[in-house]
């Protein structure tokens, strides 16, 4: 939002900042990711053992009609078609490619280079957060900080 607020108001965009101003750009493609659903205090009350099949990294990249999704831990991918499904709720990987248009095949193809050009990157960080999460690695916690999660219930 910073850039499409900056355009708003006439000023430079800060330096480092990310994103576009939807005002005046487009973008081909957007990417989202997502190293871990659930942080060390969740882990430490179990959390995760309660939904594992959350406990991974979520890699997805959609252009205008198309979107590819890749997780860390095992999970088959998933490809939907936005204009046709934008509920996505067929996967276009389970069905017969055979049946597919000429511009999913394309879109398809597209998507999974882009994809593949951040997912070592992806990989690497959702294990170097895996090794904080579940390795104990985290940062230290005050005992004032500890104090003020459990009179939230946060922890018990």
């Amino acid at each position: 939002l910073v850039p499409t607020l900056c355009g708003l108001l006439g000023l430079e965009v800060p330096e480092g900042v990310e994103g576009i101003d939807f005002l005046n750009e487009t973008r081909d493609l957007a990417f989202s990711e997502l190293l871990k659903p659930f942080s060390s205090a969740a882990v430490a009350q179990g959390m995760h053992e309660l939904a594992p099949q959350y406990a991974r990294g979520v890699l997805a990249v959609r252009s205008r009609t198309h979107k590819l999704i890749a997780y860390s831990n095992g999970q088959a991918e998933e490809l939907y078609d936005l204009v046709s499904d934008p509920r996505e709720q067929t996967n276009l990987l389970e069905a017969d490619r055979t049946s597919w248009s000429a511009e999913t095949v394309s879109e398809e193809a597209r998507l999974r280079e882009a994809l593949d050009g951040r997912r070592e990157y992806w990989k690497a960080a959702v294990a170097e957060i895996d090794g904080r999460i579940y390795g104990g690695d985290g940062a230290e916690m005050t005992p004032q900080v500890e104090a003020q999660l459990r009179a939230l219930g946060y922890l018990d």
